[in-house]
């Protein structure tokens, strides 16, 4: 099993205001800007995939394609939830022919974390070629960022305050030296998300 981000996010989960606010940043007088507000932004999302990595989850919404080689079994788990929408699954039949699976053959449950897609009652995955990736389903994961549709679902205070507080670690800690490593993480951050982790057989 493989799985690719193919589209990234529209926006980071924080706007500039928000950031500034929490890095005590004043914008100036002339044009309400500040000349770090686009490291700022960069280190916002230096720290969205921080988090994202630490907990499994997928903190703002991108598009991912998973490859599999051949249908399970029973459902597919799926990475970095929460489950927003499966796109599409795609397979190569036994003559080698890509074909669309149709929606009505799976469903999808995106109570569970991991999310799970699965044959719909009473139906089974249907039999593939034998070559590596004959499976691939794209899917849609994460929390609403500024900009998205409304009925997404908005990022938690728990994970908004982690990526403060490791935001606020990495503009605090521009550049690496001997006596503090640009690694040593805030263990708050940590303690926010590890309830929240879905990545499994990790502590």
């Amino acid at each position: 099993m493989g799985v690719k981000i193919t589209a990234q996010p529209i926006a980071e989960p924080l706007t500039i205001e928000e950031c500034r606010l929490h890095l005590n940043v004043d914008p100036l007088d002339i044009d309400a800007s500040h000349p770090d507000d686009a490291m700022i932004m960069a280190l916002q999302g230096a720290a969205r995939e921080w988090c994202e990595d630490f907990s499994g989850l997928s903190l703002a919404v991108k598009t991912y394609e998973m490859a599999l080689d051949v249908f399970p079994n029973d459902e597919i788990r799926l990475p970095s939830p929460p489950i927003v929408e499966v796109v599409s699954i795609k397979y190569l039949d036994t003559d080698f022919v890509e074909q669309i699976l149709p929606n009505e053959q799976y469903t999808i449950d995106s109570y569970q974390r991991p999310g799970w897609v699965m044959p719909a009652y009473g139906t089974n995955w249907p039999a593939t070629a034998p070559v590596a990736n004959a499976v691939k389903i794209t899917y849609r994961s994460g929390f609403a960022v500024p900009g998205d549709d409304v009925e997404i679902d908005a990022l938690p205070f728990v994970e908004r305050a982690a990526m403060c507080l490791v935001m606020g670690h990495l503009y605090r800690n521009r550049e690496t030296t001997v006596e503090k490593a640009l690694t040593e993480i805030p263990y708050g951050a940590e303690a926010l998300l590890r309830p929240r982790r879905v990545l499994l057989g990790m502590a």
